[in-house]
């Protein structure tokens, strides 16, 4: 369930972006490098969202199942190689993306005072 609204909230944030992107190119309004650096990392977080291991692929994406999680866990205590792949699987994936979630955030930002300031409100 969860894994569903990620990828939901995901897709809808890369949407977004992008229709803001086509808004910005069509009006000629500005600000076109923030936004398309807003939505190429949109798109990166969105596709990393996609758990690609429940589809069969090799590629580990951030959301995970509790079997997957269960899966994982009896390799956590073998050696230290093994508990450092592990709190990267499931806890340093999640800070990337959310890393690359405030870096679309704070373009996106960049971009709406760069067409504020275009349009002379501010």
């Amino acid at each position: 369930m969860l894994s569903a609204v990620c990828l939901i909230a995901g897709v809808l944030l890369a949407a977004s972006t992008f229709f803001g992107l086509m808004v910005s190119l069509v009006g000629r309004l500005g600000g076109i490098n923030h936004i398309s650096r807003a939505f190429v990392l949109a798109l990166i977080t969105a596709v990393l969202l996609i758990p690609w291991q429940v589809l069969g692929l090799n590629v580990l994406g951030v959301t995970w199942t509790p079997d997957e999680l269960l899966r994982w866990l009896p390799t956590k205590g073998t050696d230290l190689w093994n508990t450092v792949i592990f709190y990267l699987r499931f806890s340093g994936y999640w800070a990337a993306v959310t890393l690359l979630l405030l870096l679309s955030q704070i373009r996106s930002t960049c971009w709406s005072k760069s067409i504020l300031r275009r349009l002379e409100i501010i």
